[in-house]
């Protein structure tokens, strides 16, 4: 494992905050654009948990990775929520 402040550590810090930074955004993001984000929600989900063995796992302590499903799993109802009440509407206006 790389020691604290070491080039590779720090990389690893900026790739984990730059995703967790994302996933904060992605909600916003989907309620602006629908058809692009489903798209780029899908690639990006399916890179994030294929990079996760990279990233540095064992680094993470059990309540980091608790919160980043918790996150992964509120951006999935958010999301889920959003297409369910724009299908809703759109049915509604018929």
């Amino acid at each position: 494992m790389a020691e604290h402040g070491s080039y590779a550590q720090i990389t690893n810090d900026t790739i984990n905050s730059t995703l967790a930074a994302l996933w904060l955004v992605l909600p916003m993001l989907m309620l602006t654009y629908k058809k692009l984000f489903r798209t780029i929600f899908l690639a990006y989900t399916f890179v994030y948990v294929a990079m996760l063995p990279f990233l540095g796992i064992g680094v993470f302590t059990g309540l980091e990775m608790a919160v980043l499903y918790c996150s992964i799993w509120v951006d999935g109802v958010i999301i889920t929520l959003a297409f369910t009440s724009e299908r809703y509407r759109f049915e509604k206006s018929k």
